[in-house]
């Protein structure tokens, strides 16, 4: 019973040993490189750059992945693949997502504010100006989004430039 149980064993290691010569190398690395833009004086420090593999996990405050950019402003991350990420950059007070709202800058005059899509609180000069994502010139509870997308390349380096304010 020994010897058929050390042969059967034996064919085991062969097999495992044999298959293992077989199997194909890992591909490349699927890598997010980040370049943190400045869009506004409040964005200060170091950037923290998330990455999140869903809005659940976003909401909890699970990131996948956090990075800190280094002193060009630049965070390389290897990730697991799968198609996107939703990423949330802060610096100091400054962020490229505000609670469902996106900023696409900073009211620099009053005319600005007047030409501008009202929102609540009411817009002031050196205050973050909101995209008007469904066009009716209110910023709104229409204008919520989830958290801004980047959408992976497998195996390669996928570059993206991402603006806070």
């Amino acid at each position: 019973m020994k010897k058929l149980f050390i042969i059967i064993l034996t064919g085991f290691i062969i097999i495992d040993i044999g298959t293992a010569c077989f199997e194909r190398p890992n591909p490349d690395p699927t890598i997010v490189q980040i370049n943190v833009v400045n869009g506004s004086a409040a964005a200060t420090g170091a950037a923290t750059v998330s990455l999140y593999s869903s809005m659940t996990d976003l909401n909890n405050g699970f990131p996948s992945y956090a990075q800190t950019t280094d002193d060009n402003n630049n965070v390389s991350i290897r990730v697991d693949y799968q198609s996107q990420y939703y990423v949330v950059v802060t610096r100091g007070p400054a962020k490229n997502y505000y609670s469902g709202f996106i900023p696409v800058g900073v009211f620099q005059s009053q005319t600005d504010i007047n030409n501008s899509p009202s929102q609540n609180p009411a817009g002031v000069v050196g205050g973050i100006k909101f995209k008007d994502v469904n066009g009716d010139g209110v910023i709104n509870n229409g204008d919520k989004i989830n958290a801004p997308v980047i959408t992976l390349r497998q195996s390669t380096t996928n570059f993206e430039s991402i603006t806070v304010y």
